[in-house]
């Protein structure tokens, strides 16, 4: 079995050619300012399409506290981003 971590990589970045955090905040820094920056967990998302009862709802809860942990302890990188940004200029969206 290939290396999870290569074989995501490979899946998000080299098949659906997605960018990767620091390129999205680097653009996004060009013309907002960022305000708020989370990196959170995000891999127990993979699961929400597969709940159908209260256990696979604690397994799911379960997996986002573990994924926090690992996080926390700097064992496994954080996927998930989250931003608060504004325009660069300090002008407020209309």
């Amino acid at each position: 079995m290939a290396d999870p971590h290569t074989e995501w990589v490979g899946r998000h970045r080299d098949e659906h050619h997605l960018h990767s955090g620091d390129t999205m905040l680097e653009a996004i820094r060009a013309a907002f300012e960022i305000r708020e920056l989370v990196r959170a967990p995000y891999l127990h998302q993979y699961l929400t399409d597969r709940l159908n009862d209260d256990a696979d709802t604690r397994l799911f809860t379960s997996l986002q506290q573990i994924e926090q942990l690992r996080i926390d302890s700097r064992d496994l990188a954080a996927a998930g981003l989250r931003l608060l940004a504004h325009p660069a200029d300090g002008a407020r969206p209309r």
